[in-house]
């Protein structure tokens, strides 16, 4: 037996392999849900996401295979890690580097290995592998396949430490906040400018006023409050800041409370931007009142230290993340930006941000995009979009914005704060996965329906009785290539979705026919399964604006899976009911539940709760995103209440014929 050779970089590799944050964790679907699809691609008994340590490899993920690791000694991996090649063995027990090896004399019985190595930080730290008891050769494009799932693994590997980063950034942005509000610290921006000045309700409350008693506010607001023998040291400290001759405004003076009296405050800020010729212009700053400990302030200095240190590290994980923060008004077309931002677009430092320069980035076919989504939050109060733009050196990038928007009542300026993402990476990955997902359903389609027609002839008995072990292996392949259709067709109904090509027929349609349709549809599988099927008694009139076809299609799925997952001998309970404008379908079973771990993504892609390879229940795992995507585009929502060991309810809502609201 040949053991692997050690790389000449081993060092280097096995920093970037720790680094990966991988070794040793739980198993997570992102990457079981890749190695399963390979599995299916493939047609191979055994797939692994194999990292290679220090003195054994360990599997991330498995199909196939009990065991969790194994000696790096015995390991094909440690071969397949020493080129960025495909390194594959037709045949183990023929091949003198392994016919000894303990892998191919005892279990699993390795006769072929594949294996395309995983990259991190340019080292190859594992392979993405397929292993068969039986001698195989892989084609060229089964390879050009291995390798592109090898892509999305190391994509996946990225994504999963720019999440783990999100959490961090969000953790940095609620001690910030919790910093705030646990010293009740009142916060201030002023646009040196124009004299506009926005604060905070804390920053009333200092000195015994409401925000709504202060208005209108601006910089002539905080000039009448403060203690005239105070203003010419404010005025001083400002000027030597605006100067850059102090790193912060940091002043001690008094201010006018409402009762009369005069409280201390700590008032301290900093210039964020200037105008093209170097003048300040939005300042952001805190409000402490001081007056408890004006003697003794060192406590409210350390807590100014550890929110210094909070935006420092929010600061870092923006950058890491490359998130950005933004603040604009929509009235008056300013905007801040943060220094990421000036990164994600191209721009210089120096750049003034306004509305009308970022509109002036949007790629063309996106600008309706953009404005749709700013004019829905003013009815929603929140902004989410995905669109391009078009840096100063013609590159196009993928951003992502996420904002909310006030009330109006509470935010006349109707001032817009939010984040910027560049997502670009994640978008062309997307549209590689969807491209390959689309390559790869077309070109198997073909030629399975010849293989079901074929099945289905030599079923039938028209050829002839086939023997009865005989018999029992054609149901198991008719059965199988019955699931692998059932999968192209939802991977090719996801690809119209994600392409916009799905047509769509809305009509007026009786929602008790469209029930009846479906329970009838639905009858003999729920028998099946004994299950009964009992429709509660609606309104007879009630109308709702849907496609039929894709109507029909949403509550099979989720008939069909209620079904699957009750007990025998319970019930699947089907309900509609009319609120303000929509129609609510529910489908409620009696099963097990669903994991609460799961409820964040029921709805994604190839998302099951089950993973294994002996589901009971079956399925693609494409059922349910259908689904929404399905009822999103005919106007409507779609969620679901559940209760482990207690069933679940799935619901979704569409908009009601108009004259049957009543």
């Amino acid at each position: 037996m040949q053991q692997p050779l050690v790389p000449a970089n081993e060092t280097a590799r096995l920093r970037a392999l720790v680094s990966s944050a991988l070794l040793d964790t739980a198993a997570e679907p992102r990457f079981d849900r890749v190695t399963n699809l390979v599995q299916q691609c493939l047609g191979t008994e055994i797939v692994l996401i194999s990292l290679v340590d220090n003195d054994r490899q360990w599997f991330k993920s498995r199909q196939g295979l009990s065991a969790c690791e194994t000696g790096r000694d015995i390991s094909f991996c440690g071969h397949a890690i020493l080129s960025d090649a495909i390194f594959q063995i037709p045949d183990a027990s023929t091949d003198p580097r392994f016919t000894d090896n303990p892998l191919v004399t005892s279990a699993p019985f390795i006769r072929f290995y594949a294996g395309a190595p995983l990259h991190y930080k340019g080292e190859r730290i594992g392979t993405l592998c397929i292993i068969d008891p039986k001698s195989r050769q892989l084609s060229p494009s089964e390879q050009q396949i291995l390798r592109q799932f090898a892509d999305v693994v190391e994509q996946e590997i990225a994504d999963r430490l720019q999440e783990h980063s999100h959490q961090q950034l969000a953790a940095s942005e609620l001690m910030s906040r919790s910093v705030l509000e646990g010293t009740r610290i009142g916060t201030w921006q002023w646009n040196v400018q124009s004299g506009e000045t926005v604060f905070n309700e804390r920053w009333a409350e200092i000195v015994g006023y409401t925000l709504d008693e202060l208005a209108p506010i601006d910089i002539n607001t905080w000039l009448g409050l403060a203690h005239p023998d105070d203003l010419a040291d404010s005025g001083e400290l400002l000027a030597q800041h605006f100067a850059g001759q102090l790193p912060f405004y940091d002043c001690k003076c008094r201010m006018k409370h409402k009762n009369g009296d005069w409280v201390w405050v700590h008032d301290r800020g900093r210039v964020v931007s200037w105008t093209e010729d170097n003048k300040p212009l939005m300042m952001y700053g805190t409000h402490a009142d001081i007056t408890a400990i004006k003697q003794d302030y060192l406590e409210l200095e350390r807590l100014n230290k550890e929110y210094q240190l909070s935006q420092q590290r929010l600061e870092l994980a923006s950058e890491t993340a490359l998130i950005g923060f933004w603040q604009a008004s929509l009235i008056t077309g300013e905007l801040w930006w943060s220094p990421v931002i000036y990164k994600i677009f191209g721009f210089d430092e120096n750049t003034t941000p306004s509305v009308a320069l970022f509109k002036s980035t949007l790629h063309p076919d996106d600008r309706a995009l953009v404005a749709a989504s700013e004019q829905r939050s003013l009815e929603s109060g929140l902004h989410d979009v995905v669109h391009r733009i078009i840096r100063p050196d013609g590159s196009i990038r993928w951003v992502h914005e996420l904002a909310k928007l006030l009330p109006q009542d509470e935010n006349p300026e109707q001032i817009l704060v939010g984040s910027v993402q560049d997502v670009t990476e994640q978008m062309q990955l997307q549209q590689m996965k969807d491209a390959f997902i689309s390559n790869v359903s077309h070109e198997l389609r073909t030629p399975l329906t010849a293989i079901k027609g074929a099945l289905g002839l030599l079923n039938s008995g028209k050829l002839g009785q086939l023997p009865p072990t005989m018999q029992k292996l054609m149901h198991v392949a008719k059965s199988n290539s019955e699931r692998l259709a059932q999968l192209i067709n939802d991977l090719l109904d996801i690809e119209k979705l994600a392409a916009g090509k799905m047509p769509f027929d809305i009509q007026s349609l009786v929602v008790s026919d469209e029930l009846q349709q479906a329970v009838d549809n639905l009858q003999p599988f729920a028998g099946q399964h004994q299950i009964t099927l009992e429709v509660q008694p609606l309104k007879a009139n009630l109308v709702v604006q849907a496609d039929s076809l894709r109507l029909q299609q949403v509550l099979t799925n989720l008939v069909a899976n209620a079904v699957k997952f009750s007990a025998p001998d319970t019930k699947v309970k089907l309900s509609v009911e009319l609120q303000g404008e929509h129609v609510w379908f529910n489908i409620t079973d009696c099963g097990s539940g669903i994991p609460v771990e799961f409820h964040d993504q029921i709805f994604q892609r190839f998302a099951q709760a089950d993973d294994s390879n002996q589901r009971q229940t079956g399925g693609t795992g494409l059922g349910l995103a259908i689904c929404k995507e399905l009822v999103q585009n005919m106007g409507g929502s779609i969620g679901f209440n559940s209760t482990p060991g207690k069933g679940a309810t799935f619901y979704f809502a569409l908009p009601a014929k108009p004259d049957t609201m009543c």
